[in-house]
């Protein structure tokens, strides 16, 4: 699903390989924003995101943003999702809404537990969970 059309994948259980999908840049673009980036971090978006507009919208609907926010959660149960959201610049785009969201649904349980997910490689995650909101606000900011 993440990969693109342009790379051919094989899903098991079986051995077929069929071209990708490349679903990331539509699962981030709803949650993307009119921000600016690092030209190190803007490296990283897929191209679809790469330069947004300055007016450029998230989605208003709570749900929606939900929904986004909780598909990449899933994508994050495997070590390859993981690291190929992290390569990807889910991150970034993700930290971005969740400093501006307003919604506690979204901010509090969804954000804060994929970024546990994205940090995992670092620290335990039994170390994530011992912090506090906004001890973990301000190490997601390092």
């Amino acid at each position: 699903m993440l990969t693109g059309e342009d790379s051919t994948v094989a899903v098991l259980p079986s051995n077929i390989p069929a071209p990708g999908v490349g679903v990331l840049p539509y699962i981030l673009l709803p949650l993307a924003g009119p921000e600016e980036f690092d030209l190190e971090d803007q490296e990283k978006l897929p191209e679809s995101l790469q330069m947004l507009p300055p007016d450029k919208k998230r989605e208003p609907d709570t749900v929606l943003r939900l929904t986004h926010v909780e598909t990449l959660l899933l994508l994050c149960h495997t070590r390859w999702g993981r690291d190929y959201l992290r390569e990807h610049g889910t991150y970034e785009i993700v930290r971005a809404a969740h400093e501006v969201e307003t919604e506690d649904r979204v901010s509090l349980s969804s954000c804060h537990f994929c970024f546990s997910h994205f940090l995992r490689r670092s620290l335990s995650i039994s170390s994530v969970w011992s912090y506090s909101s906004k001890e973990t606000n301000q190490l997601l900011k390092r």
